[in-house]
Formats: structure tokens, sequence, C-alpha cells
């Protein structure tokens, strides 16, 4: 049985098709619908110099240095007097005000963020109307959002836009609202096409989409579960290794009363997961593709994962091998 997923940060009580083109998009697999869900409701973007890393922060109302100095370290600066920019014009520097250098290694320890090249994206919680500041979300702090797992589409009538065709960034299939009214009114249900979504790790990922339009959904069944932004990790080597996401398998385990399935899913969380050889085994031969990435050097993570992309034998050769070199290892140390 075929599935098919929507993410959303809306919190709708049943599916509608959107308001600009009037169809109801969904992707081939949960990873893919979720990078749809932000990662937060909005951002502020940090960038400063390393030449003033000594430099102590000027007090701006607003600023992203000056709000984590004040919201999250518990600074305090007196007696400030503001222009009509909001920039300090004239203040008392405290004891132990931070400076910018020291507020970015606040946000890198304490709150999580990967500076690069003096710039990262804060996420946004609120902002404070009385010390002028915003206050910002952990680096790992995912907006709510919702997964919509749609099923019953293998018996309807899907236009094909993307067979013997390319995905075209200049000219994307999505904005092709003439075309979709004109399968709407020849009582088409809704059509395949290439698309692309945004992912920080891979850039512009490229994939296909299948939009359903009005009349299509009351033919379908939806279920919907909480769930938050994903993005594929970076040591990924490729994209088709992680297609089904923790929310989704959770749900997935819960409704087949699978436990290997919810195994995956701590595994796809970072949280360390007991498993005995039998269960790595079925693991990699049901191509839920994790091995247990807890205690496994990245390098080495890396070359698992080539493996299994190679193929599920080489993949339990692998492991074997790693399991006996890491073995060797800690008969040395000892």
């Amino acid at each position: 049985m075929q599935r098919l997923f929507h993410g959303t940060v809306k919190d709708f009580e049943s599916p509608a098709v959107g308001g600009f083109d009037r169809v109801f998009w969904t992707a081939g697999s949960s990873a893919v619908a979720q990078t749809y869900i932000p990662a937060s409701t909005s951002t502020m973007l940090w960038q400063q110099g390393q030449q003033l890393a000594h430099e102590r922060v000027w007090p701006v109302k607003g600023d992203p240095a000056y709000s984590v100095a004040v919201s999250h370290m518990g600074k305090e600066v007196p007696h400030i007097e503001w222009d009509s920019s909001g920039r300090a014009r004239s203040w008392v520097i405290p004891e132990g005000w931070p400076t910018y250098g020291e507020v970015e290694a606040y946000m890198r320890d304490e709150l999580g963020y990967e500076v690069q090249d003096g710039r990262t994206w804060l996420k946004l919680l609120r902002y404070d109307t009385v010390r002028d500041a915003h206050v910002f979300a952990a680096a790992s702090n995912a907006a709510a959002g919702w997964l919509w797992i749609v099923e019953g589409a293998e018996s309807l009538r899907i236009y094909d836009f993307v067979t013997g065709r390319e995905g075209d960034l200049q000219s994307p299939d999505y904005n092709r609202l003439g075309l979709f009214r004109r399968l709407e009114d020849e009582g088409w249900d809704g059509i395949r096409i290439h698309d692309f979504t945004q992912s920080e790790t891979w850039g512009t990922v490229g994939h296909e989409s299948v939009g359903f339009f009005t009349a299509a959904i009351p033919k379908l069944r939806f279920t919907r579960i909480e769930a938050c932004h994903f993005d594929w990790p970076n040591f990924r080597t490729a994209l088709t290794d992680v297609l089904d996401t923790p929310e989704y398998l959770d749900w997935l385990g819960r409704q087949t009363h699978d436990p290997l399935l919810c195994k995956a899913a701590s595994l796809r969380r970072g949280e360390a997961v007991v498993m005995s050889d039998a269960e790595y085994d079925a693991m990699i031969d049901r191509s839920l593709y994790d091995l247990d990435m807890v205690s496994i050097p990245n390098p080495q993570r890396v070359g698992i994962l080539d493996a299994l992309l190679c193929g599920r034998k080489n993949a339990k050769k692998m492991r074997h091998a790693l399991r006996e070199f890491l073995a060797q290892q800690e008969k040395r140390a000892a």
C-alpha cells in the first residue's frame, strides 16, 4: 500500500487544497515532507567579523549580540541613552559586560549553534519589550508541526507529468496553474510533478510530488501525527539513505506492533539502543539503513553507509569487521 506525506506547521482539522493553486501537495517520503515544516517560525542572522571578537558588545535594540547578552547571559546595562535609531548614544560599561567573542562562545556552548565564518541563523522565540531584546530558542529546538499520512491514492487518476521530463528550477512544475485547471476540468484527480525542496546540508533537493485536486480529497484517507522539521545529516552519502523520519517510524511501529521500527526511530534520534546481531541484520535486510551510530566514530559510520548502498551482504561484513576492530582496540587499551 502506497503512502504519501504532507508536512506543515499549520494546525488545520482536515486537509484542503491551497488557496493559490487549489492543489493539496504530497511527497513520496516522510523525510521530504518534513523538510517543508520550518525549523523555526522565524530566524535572525548573526553575522560578526572576527576582528570584533575582543570588542565589547555595543548596545543596539534588537541586535542579536546585545539580545544574547541581556536575554540569555543575564547581563544588564544601566543608564543607556538611546539615539533615534535604537543604538546606544552613551552608556556605562558594567563589570563583566561580554565581548562579541564571548557572546559567540555562549551561542555555541550553551545554545548549541554552529557559527561558520562568523555567520549563523538564530531561531526567534519572542521579543522582550522591557529589555528591547530578542529571546532565542536553542539550536535543537524545532517548531511544532504536523505530518499528514495520506492513503488511497493508488486507486485515483493521477496525471503523470514526470516520465520523459526533467525538473527545471527556472520554470518549476508547481507554477503550471493552467495545466492544473485543465486536468481538473477533464476529471483527473491529481498530477505527479518534478519538485524541489531546500536542505541546509544538501542545498536544493529534487523530488517528485503528487498534488490532489478538490474532488480527490474526499476519496483519500488521512492520519495526522505531530512532527517537526527534518533535514538529512551531512555525513550521509546519499539522500536515499533516510526516507522515513523518527515520527513516522514511531507511528508505523505502533500501528504494526513492530518493535524494530520503534528502535529504528530511536536510532535516528541519536539515542543509544541495545540491539542483537539478529536485529541488526533484520534492520539491514528490511532496508531501514540504520546501525547503532552512537558507538561508531564518524569515518567508520561513512564506511558502513557506503557498504549499505553497495549491498546488504557487504554491510553485514562491514559491521562484523568493525566490531572485531573495536574489540581489538579495547584489548590494546586495556
